[in-house]
Formats: structure tokens, C-alpha cells, sequence
């Protein structure tokens, strides 16, 4: 999670607060995903949130799931 918080700091000039909270935020949006759908649409609604919300490529989605 630090390296998300890391690239919104820099890319998006956030200060650490804003960014920790809106990573939280998101991981608790990408774990109610998961918990309240199958996994082939789930995992289409969490990369659907990490570039909505974040502005991030799947590729991130590990940090979030794992």
C-alpha cells in the first residue's frame, strides 16, 4: 500500500494523509467488490476502480488483494 500511497503524493501532489485515506477508502470499496460478487465480474469492477478512482493500471491490483 505504501507504493500507492507513494505514486498519489508524487504524480497527483497529495499530502500523505489524503492519499493514506483514499487508498483506504478504495480498499474497502475493492474488498466489498469481492466479498458481494462472483470473481470473473468482480475482478472487471476492481480494475474498474483502481482507474476511476486512482488512476492506476491492473497491474496494482496486487496491493490491494493480497
Amino acid at each position: 500500500m505504501n507504493e500507492i500511497i507513494d505514486i498519489l503524493m508524487r504524480r497527483d501532489g497529495m499530502d500523505y494523509n489524503s492519499a493514506y485515506q483514499l487508498v483506504s477508502d478504495v480498499q474497502d470499496e475493492i474488498r466489498d467488490v469481492i466479498i458481494d460478487n462472483e470473481a470473473f465480474k468482480a475482478y472487471d469492477m476492481v480494475v474498474d476502480i483502481l482507474q476511476n478512482e486512482l488512476g492506476l493500471e491492473p497491474d496494482y491490483l496486487d496491493a490491494f488483494v493480497l
